[in-house]
């Protein structure tokens, strides 16, 4: 089961952690705030995953929704439904953009023709010819064999990360120094920085994204053997921790690789010529494109609930094929305007992570321990992340989105 929850929480969001370090410091000193912050990040989720367990189960309920209208009432449930439905939005977003990018980078080691290896060519050939007809899959039972796969190839590239870290294969005077672009080589100490800037916001903002898998807490708990709240509760440390140890381990060689060029999607700072990072690229593209329609599906399912239904005064609904292409066609042309995939990390991380987070589970258990005895000091430390989840919402977007300075 732990193995389970690792598998749920781990992912690509690993691959843009270094430039959010990079966002406020460019000294190799921020990956010790930065891995600090990481594994806070951790035990914060760690708790809040828990907490919707504990909701279910004061409620009398099996879904996170249920103990909301529970709680909350129904005529507010939609939010949750929004929130959700958003962050696999921002996810299939995510694999596009990463997708291309790492498309991109394959089509120029294989010498393809400039044109075609231009990333709005790659990306425009990868959503027509791939993603399109695999958002149209009937059935996503063959794909449920590919999440060992996934966690051998993230453990792959984070190695290979450690490895050219070790070998100073990218510092000045390396073996691959001089086969990526100047505006990617390392650079270290130009602009400085501090771990006080609302920069650091933008590290958070991804961590959020890193770790939300919460939307699946009553199904973790359903399935535990044995179950009860203190065994969760175990359950969860050792999944997000070590998913936590794994991003701080993947963050620290890939920041104190490149420092503040780090680029939103790291995989673009190695050579295009490296090996190493071929098969991690490949390794990469194949992962995501067997769990693209699982959170497609959770995308589109979740926009066809929110949209007004036949009956209510809008006319018929959107069928099932003109709402795959018409969200195919918003992921395209959102892909198409937005090339830095740590935007696509950071903003719904800080805007929905943080609700989905630090707001949505301690709202419903302070309604749901209303009255209750003995829980004072807790109730406290639910309202304080309540306060700290909106702090986060909206210092985290205006940062990732640069309204604020260094």
């Amino acid at each position: 089961m732990v193995v389970n929850l690792y598998k749920n929480i781990v992912g690509a969001t690993v691959l843009s952690l270094a430039a959010g370090t990079a966002a406020f410091s460019d000294s190799p000193g921020a990956v010790v705030p930065a891995s600090v912050v990481t594994l806070a990040v951790a035990a914060a989720c760690a708790y809040s995953f828990t907490l919707i367990a504990r909701s279910c189960e004061l409620t009398g309920t099996d879904t996170f929704r249920g103990a909301w209208v529970k709680t909350l009432g129904a005529k507010s449930a939609w939010i949750i439904s929004a929130a959700n439905t958003l962050m696999a939005g921002a996810g299939c977003l995510q694999y596009v953009v990463v997708l291309t990018d790492a498309g991109t980078s394959l089509a120029a080691a294989a010498g393809a023709p400039p044109l075609l290896a231009s990333r709005s060519v790659v990306l425009l050939s990868i959503m027509g010819l791939v993603l399109l007809p695999l958002s149209f899959l009937e059935s996503c039972k063959q794909l449920q064999y590919t999440s060992a796969f996934g966690i051998a190839g993230v453990l792959y590239y984070i190695a290979a990360m450690v490895l050219r870290f070790a070998q100073g294969a990218y510092a000045p005077g390396g073996a691959l120094h001089r086969a990526i672009a100047p505006a990617l080589r390392p650079s270290f100490g130009a602009t400085g920085g501090s771990f006080w800037s609302p920069k650091a916001l933008v590290l958070v903002s991804m961590l959020n994204t890193a770790y939300v898998c919460h939307y699946n807490a009553p199904k973790f708990y359903r399935e535990l053997e044995a179950r009860s709240i203190p065994r969760f509760a175990v359950l969860a440390c050792l999944g997000f921790g070590l998913s936590g140890l794994l991003y701080v381990v993947g963050l620290s060689a890939s920041f104190l690789t490149f420092g503040g060029h780090s680029a939103g999607f790291i995989f673009n700072n190695y050579a295009a010529s490296d090996t190493l990072f071929v098969i991690a690229r490949v390794m990469v593209s194949f992962v995501m494109l067997c769990t693209y329609p699982l959170l497609f599906v959770a995308f589109r399912d979740g926009a066809s609930e929110l949209l007004p239904k036949e009956g209510q005064g809008q006319g018929p609904q959107l069928s099932r094929s003109r709402l795959t292409f018409a969200l195919v066609g918003v992921l395209a042309a959102c892909a198409l305007a937005i090339k830095d995939v740590s935007v696509i990390v950071s903003v719904p991380g800080a805007l929905i992570g943080s609700a989905i987070v630090y707001v949505f589970p301690n709202l419903v258990f302070l309604r749901a321990t209303r009255g209750a005895r003995g829980r004072g000091l807790e109730r406290a430390l639910c309202r304080g992340l309540v306060a700290l989840g909106a702090l986060f919402a909206s210092l985290g977007t205006g940062s990732s989105l640069g309204l604020f300075g260094a």
